[in-house]
């Protein structure tokens, strides 16, 4: 499945201590649901599965049962986090858990943020982890804020775009090296775009080309063959002068994204040195304005050398007890309001138009005689509305 496009508001950058700055694009609330939709499917065939096994087994299958619903509800996505990033559903999805730093999500902080699913789920359907999901600028639940986590999109593998035919044409103007490269971006970038959008820009540039409509368009192509060769030697020269550490430095990656069992610990030397090189060949990429396939290659490299390099270990049962004592107070003042909302008038107002629509439903939430207490007190018959017929006035604490 292919990544959505990134908005510019859905984009977290993080810059490292190489002065590099990485991109991360956040997964926002609705995506997020499909994904654990897809998990609590996968959640009840497993729990289907549970019950046929040990129901056969009376009561020692029952107490194994209810210990695998339990292991099942909680260490579920534990489990698939911390050996690969992502649950099942949010694999689906295109998404992985992360540190909010980048790395890769450890043991800690994925117990933290599922353990506080309990939280996140109040007062009922997750609206205390969705109200603080669409108040946070980063997408964080609850569980993730005490955590420090991040739910981004998945980074992939660019694909090398193919510039569309055209006759070679000579742009009538001289072109500075950022123009020529934007004329080679819009072309590479033609197949993503609507006909509409296209002719959009191209007539951006109508002063230049003469032209309008599909003839800008086709004009802009023209431009791009032509200035496609001298680029392309800039850019195939630096790549094949720098390809050999690009392919170690990635191998050595996949070693080191093995589980840690399998891990050696001389898989890791040279891995900073190579590290602080590739950065710095990912920032002259950008620099000169190299094509995206290029750029998005190089920065998906020093994302996955910045998770290797510094990932989190230890120190969680203080970053825990730091928020408790005060993250969560001060988020909580910070956005008082919608909490409130969410814990206290909007359960009240559910309730009090569950009780409109079915009567009976109130017996649920008051008990019979507070019910007759309430009708008597405002029965139409009744003097003094909010008074019982029983207690007179002189009985009122203000007399």
């Amino acid at each position: 499945m292919s990544t959505p496009p990134a908005l510019a508001d859905t984009i977290r950058t993080h810059e490292t201590p190489e002065g590099v700055r990485l991109r991360l694009r956040l997964a926002g609330p609705v995506v997020r649901a499909c994904a654990w939709a897809i998990d609590l499917v996968i959640r009840l065939l497993l729990y289907a599965l549970v019950v046929g096994i040990f129901a056969f087994f009376g009561g020692v299958g029952t107490a194994l049962m209810l210990i695998s619903f339990f292991l099942l509800e909680w260490f579920y996505p534990v489990v698939f986090e911390i050996s690969g990033g992502a649950t099942p559903g949010k694999r689906a999805m295109g998404l992985v858990v992360i540190h909010d730093n980048g790395t890769p999500v450890a043991l800690p902080s994925s117990l933290i943020r599922n353990l506080l699913r309990g939280a996140d789920f109040l007062p009922l359907l997750y609206a205390a982890g969705l109200l603080s999901m669409l108040v946070s600028r980063d997408f964080q639940r609850l569980g993730d804020l005490a955590a420090g986590t991040l739910v981004v999109y998945r980074e992939r593998e660019p694909e090398r775009a193919e510039l569309p035919w055209a006759v070679s044409v000579r742009p009538p103007a001289a072109l500075s090296v950022g123009e020529q490269r934007e004329l080679i971006e819009f072309a590479e970038r033609s197949a993503r775009l609507s006909p509409g959008r296209q002719v959009e820009l191209a007539e951006l540039l109508r002063g230049i080309t003469g032209k309008q409509g599909d003839a800008a368009v086709c004009e802009l192509h023209s431009y791009a063959q032509c200035l496609t060769p001298g680029a392309l030697m800039r850019q195939e020269a630096f790549e094949q002068r720098h390809q050999s550490l690009w392919d170690t430095f990635s191998r050595q990656l996949d070693e080191l994204e093995r589980p840690r069992l399998r891990r050696r610990p001389e898989q890791g030397a040279g891995l900073p040195e190579r590290y602080r090189r590739v950065c710095n060949h990912y920032a002259l990429a950008r620099e000169r304005r190299y094509s995206p396939a290029l750029v998005e290659q190089l920065h998906r490299l020093v994302l996955r050398g910045h998770q290797q390099l510094y990932t989190r270990r230890g120190a969680w049962m203080w970053r825990l007890l730091a928020f408790i004592a005060n993250g969560f107070p001060r988020a909580l003042r910070r956005q008082a309001g919608y909490f409130w909302f969410a814990l206290f008038l909007l359960p009240a107002l559910l309730i009090g138009v569950g009780c409109m629509l079915d009567e009976h439903l109130v017996y649920s939430v008051m008990g019979e005689a507070e019910v007759e207490q309430m009708e008597s007190m405002y029965r139409p018959d009744n003097e003094h509305p909010g008074r019982t017929l029983e207690r007179g006035a002189e009985s009122d604490f203000s007399r």
